[in-house]
């Protein structure tokens, strides 16, 4: 409909088309880890985070074909810059700006809520080692008690913006779900959400569509019978820690481990913020063990990697 609006376009034409929109997500990606690593671990990070990625075989496999796994690993990076961002000097429009990102993420793809959940844990993580989201530089640090509640504030702000952000790229066309829908979900995860306190009414405030695209995904999840691991038939545990390691260049990989200890020294939250959402992915897409259909599905696992990568550039 945007490539071929009257449609007189040949397949081919719309294709190309499509394509060349679908390199802006590329582009976001890159932006946002090379700016991440320059502005936390120093130039000649953000350098090598950019070449990094812009040579990552993956990303050039991926990046221009009409798929949401692109635009969910750049939002994913997206989100996670403007987070590190907000924990440096935590005014509230940085927090705003970090809700519209993460709502774009959530409209990228059902499986957004696996790195938005380890945004929101490394975030609490980082309050409790000191970071404070509005400090008070005269009256000294708060304890760590009050900083992970209005840390718990700031993220329900983050929630309540991200949510109106969703609806935006629904073209508020869609209703939120209604309780005979939340009444119907069929999958295990979904309806155990629903029988938690205050479950139905948080299911209730997002999008329809999204709720049903939700439960069809922990459908999916369930399903283990559908690849196959070397001579083994179903689904395996190993497919994605194996598929990740073997898809990303060894040299990558080794700069990475030296780097490692870099990030993590680094401070304010950036280690946990880079790598807490891909290890929830990594162990969501390995325990689920469904959909074994390649690398693809481990994408917003990449940005870690360059970033711990570049951390030994410097």
């Amino acid at each position: 409909q945007l490539t071929d609006p009257g449609g007189r376009a040949s397949d081919d034409a719309v294709l190309r088309r499509a394509r060349l929109g679908m390199l802006v997500f590329a582009a976001v990606l890159l932006l946002a880890v090379a700016l991440w690593a320059r502005q936390a671990l120093g130039p000649r990070a953000g350098l090598a985070a950019a070449v990094c990625g812009a040579t990552s075989p993956t990303l050039l496999a991926y990046g221009p074909l009409l798929s949401s796994d692109v635009p969910l690993a750049a939002m994913a990076a997206l989100a996670g810059w403007l987070a590190w961002r907000w924990g440096q000097r935590p005014p509230t429009a940085r927090l705003l700006v970090f809700g519209v990102a993460c709502g774009g993420l959530a409209a990228t793809k059902y499986t957004a809520a696996i790195p938005l959940a380890g945004l929101a844990g490394a975030l609490l993580l980082a309050a409790a080692r000191g970071m404070d989201p509005w400090p008070r530089p005269a009256a000294g640090p708060r304890g760590p008690a009050v900083r992970l509640l209005r840390t718990a504030i700031a993220l329900a702000i983050v929630g309540a913006v991200a949510l109106a952000t969703l609806y935006a790229c629904y073209l508020f066309a869609q209703p939120p779900c209604p309780a005979t829908t939340i009444a119907g979900l069929t999958s295990g995860p979904m309806r155990a959400l629903a029988a938690l306190p205050g479950g139905a009414f948080v299911l209730g405030l997002l999008p329809e569509p999204l709720v049903l695209g939700l439960d069809h995904q922990a459908i999916w999840a369930g399903r283990t019978a559908n690849g196959s691991f070397f001579d083994r038939r179903g689904n395996h545990i190993a497919y994605y820690p194996l598929t990740l390691l073997l898809k990303t260049p060894e040299p990558l990989w080794l700069l990475a481990l030296v780097g490692l200890p870099r990030l993590a020294r680094a401070g304010r939250g950036l280690a946990a913020l880079a790598l807490l959402p891909a290890v929830a992915l990594l162990a969501y897409c390995s325990a689920t063990r469904s959909l074994q259909m390649g690398v693809r599905y481990l994408l917003p696992c990449l940005p870690a990697v360059w970033l711990a990568a570049a951390a030994a550039a410097e």
